[in-house]
């Protein structure tokens, strides 16, 4: 178990032991050197995706490698944007909360797989976690901004209109068909996870083995840097800066979800910007999670359904997914400046 967290992961990636292959002769006899590799050097990309600014840390024989590949990422995460962002009115994820009712719909195997996983991570939470509160979101975003707590009648008419049992998946055809026509979906919570990892497969394909991609609290890791074994994640703790854990890891997504960097007081009480699909609003209790396994829309679900639970309900999610790591972390909200 690693120890608790309640700040977003930060990533750290120290690149050292360049040369992959070295040889020599020995006196006196003929040796056969190894084929030398091309030396890897490491390189870093910045670029705003998916509302947040996405990282990505690559090691490349050159820079023009470097570039292309993490140019083809980047054009990989705009494009799961444009699937899977409420944001964008012409989305995919958009198109098929219009959808015609009890018509099934073809979708793109991004958003087959997103819908896929939180159906499931849905099932196993208990309903903390729910892609159908788009309705509820935009309510809160808009609480938030004002400040204001929103008229009581359109925020339970927005909670009557969550419900996960009005998607209805069918792998036979893989398609989606709506059971009712008044569902926003809002992949917030999941979307990024799989971003980030769907980013790093396009890099293994460029021929990058050795990379990272960080999209805030989402982080995806392939092979170790030279000479490491493994890229190193620092957990900020939430009273001592200088009392941060380090992590080692390669090849697994790293998910965490938080409640204590973003709220909002509104009439005398103190929200996080986290929603609770349960209640339509933002939750009021303090607490960070860290879920790291092999796949990325799911520690992303889970990171974020465990944020929203009791404590009491976590350990049967837990359970469920034996082949993931978790930490939680209990935390008073405290203030904290910018750095």
């Amino acid at each position: 178990m690693i120890p608790g967290l309640s700040r977003p992961l930060l990533v750290a990636a120290v690149l050292v032991g360049l040369p992959v292959w070295s040889g020599g002769c020995g006196a006196g006899r003929h040796v056969v050197e190894a084929p030398s590799l091309p030396a890897l050097h490491r390189f870093e990309y910045r670029r705003v995706v998916m509302g947040v600014q996405a990282r990505i840390v690559l090691e490349a024989p050159s820079e023009e490698a470097a570039f292309d590949a993490a140019s083809a990422a980047f054009d990989r995460l705009a494009e799961l944007n444009s699937r899977l962002s409420d944001y964008q009115q012409g989305s995919e994820v958009n198109r098929l909360s219009g959808a015609t009712v009890r018509v099934p719909q073809h979708v793109s195997d991004d958003l087959w797989t997103v819908l896929e996983a939180a159906k499931e991570v849905h099932r196993a939470s208990g309903g903390a976690f729910d892609i159908t509160v788009g309705h509820a979101t935009r309510l809160w975003r808009a609480a938030r901004a004002s400040g204001q707590p929103g008229d009581p009648a359109a925020l339970a008419h927005a909670r009557a209109r969550i419900d996960m049992h009005g998607i209805t998946l069918d792998p036979s055809t893989r398609s989606v068909t709506l059971t009712r026509s008044d569902l926003a979906l809002d992949l917030g919570g999941i979307a990024k996870g799989y971003a980030a990892q769907q980013a790093v497969k396009t890099l293994r394909e460029r021929g990058i083995a050795r990379c990272l991609v960080a999209l805030a609290g989402d982080i995806a890791l392939a092979d170790a840097p030279s000479g490491e074994t493994g890229w190193r994640i620092a957990i900020e703790t939430d009273n001592d800066a200088n009392a941060d854990q380090e992590i080692v890891l390669a090849n697994v997504c790293v998910s965490t979800s938080g409640s204590s960097q973003q709220s909002v007081e509104i009439a005398g009480v103190r929200y996080s910007h986290m929603l609770d699909p349960r209640t339509g609003i933002g939750t009021t209790h303090t607490i960070a999670a860290t879920v790291i396994g092999p796949d990325g829309a799911r520690t992303d679900a889970l990171a974020t359904a465990l944020c929203v639970m009791d404590p009491s309900q976590r350990t049967e999610l837990i359970a469920a997914y034996p082949q993931y790591r978790f930490v939680i972390h209990d935390t008073a909200l405290v203030p904290r400046s910018s750095r």
